[in-house]
């Protein structure tokens, strides 16, 4: 490894590099003025040998041939073991087999310059000695990277390398570890494939009770053969709930998947009981797909007491303010906003956002005609606000 050591600072090595450019550019004109090409070479050659020469010797350059231990750098290579790792969609091998050469070319690569932790993960990371679930494994990318930040044998390493096929929903994750993250996608291009996929869906994490609620997802085909595209010109598409154990069909619409995105909707009713639903959206497989493991999306619905919006505003953030926003907060019937003021002009909005509430970024509205631009609030919902004591002014 060339390490340099220069003997003065960044800017004086500066200044110097640039005079001594400026002073060859001024030989190479004045000679040009007076000499041939191969004359001003000639004589230029020795000025710039030793001027390269003065400068190596200012930055002091050394070679240095020993490395870090291979215990002080480690770094965590975390295979994706889902079950779709082990499509072929590639002549040569599956996803498994390729993502297995990969992380052998790193270790390979950092041999002797740091340890290579194995790891492997679906919907969690697992340690070597761990044994994965034999029945269908998904992949759950944002928890994964959540976990990675919880995991104290994870804590001294100094970068972490995830080796996936991605997965079916969005990563959205606030909580990121403090090691760089990686990410090595395997797969090939979806234009060479025969497959049909449930796309992104819009799902309520939560309703309240006795809602109605909607469920939405595109149904998306990539034909790379005219037969298959024929056969995907019209898909079933099928929403399922769980009772008993058992997936039951709820409703099913056709859907042409080159209109409007192929987008499936369903309305589906409310629930009488509070609790966690489990749902499934499907399509059927058509022969010759690469695989049918992306024709199913399951998904859970929590149905919970309707709730109260709680809008707590105040001047100034006291202990009363944050006694009051803890006790709301605990109560899970309770959506609450708050809103308080961090100086004279700026307010802060946390919690429960609603659309129109952007009004209370300039402070609490005096004309009540403004709050009927939040539909909370123009459609009847409670919306108790509740008012800390004022300071005195004098």
């Amino acid at each position: 490894m060339l390490v340099w050591k220069p003997h003065l600072g960044t800017l004086a090595n500066s200044i110097i590099i640039l005079a001594v450019m400026g002073w060859l550019c001024l030989l190479w004109y004045r000679y040009r003025s007076r000499y041939t090409i191969r004359k001003t070479l000639l004589l230029l050659a020795p000025k710039l040998v030793c001027t390269l020469l003065i400068l190596v010797a200012l930055m002091d350059p050394a070679w240095r041939d020993s490395r870090p231990s291979d215990d002080s750098q480690k770094v965590a290579v975390i295979s994706d073991i889902s079950t779709s790792m082990d499509v072929v969609d590639n002549a040569s091998a599956s996803r498994a087999e390729r993502a297995k050469e990969i992380a052998d070319d790193i270790i390979g690569e950092l041999r002797g310059t740091a340890s290579v932790e194995n790891y492997r993960f679906d919907v969690d990371v697992l340690a070597p000695d761990d044994t994965p679930a034999t029945a269908t494994r998904n992949t759950d990318l944002g928890r994964t990277i959540v976990s990675l930040s919880q995991r104290p044998d994870l804590a001294d390493c100094k970068a972490v390398v995830l080796l996936t096929d991605g997965g079916d929903e969005t990563i959205r994750s606030e909580r990121l570890p403090d090691v760089p993250i990686y990410i090595i996608g395997i797969g090939t291009d979806p234009k060479s494939w025969d497959d049909l996929e449930i796309g992104n869906a819009v799902i309520p994490e939560e309703v309240e009770l006795k809602t109605p609620f909607k469920v939405s997802a595109e149904i998306v085909v990539h034909a790379a053969s005219g037969d298959f595209a024929a056969e995907a010109e019209s898909v079933d598409v099928q929403i399922e709930k769980q009772i008993d154990g058992v997936y039951q069909r709820l409703a099913s619409v056709k859907v042409d998947p080159r209109k409007n995105n192929g987008l499936a909707d369903f309305d589906l009713p409310g629930e009488a009981i509070p609790g966690l639903y489990q749902y499934r959206l499907s399509v059927p497989g058509i022969k010759g797909e690469i695989t049918e493991l992306n024709n199913a999306r399951e998904f859970a619905v929590q149905v919970r007491e309707k709730s109260i919006n709680v809008l707590l505003y105040g001047n100034l953030f006291d202990v009363n303010f944050a006694l009051l926003r803890r006790q709301f907060a605990d109560d899970e019937t309770i959506k609450l906003t708050t809103v308080y003021r961090k100086n004279a002009d700026v307010f802060r909005i946390d919690g429960n956002r609603q659309e129109g509430d952007q009004v209370f970024a300039r402070g609490f509205p005096r004309d009540e005609e403004v709050l009927a631009c939040i539909p909370s609030l123009s459609s009847g919902h409670s919306l108790p606000i509740l008012f800390p004591p004022r300071p005195t002014l004098r």
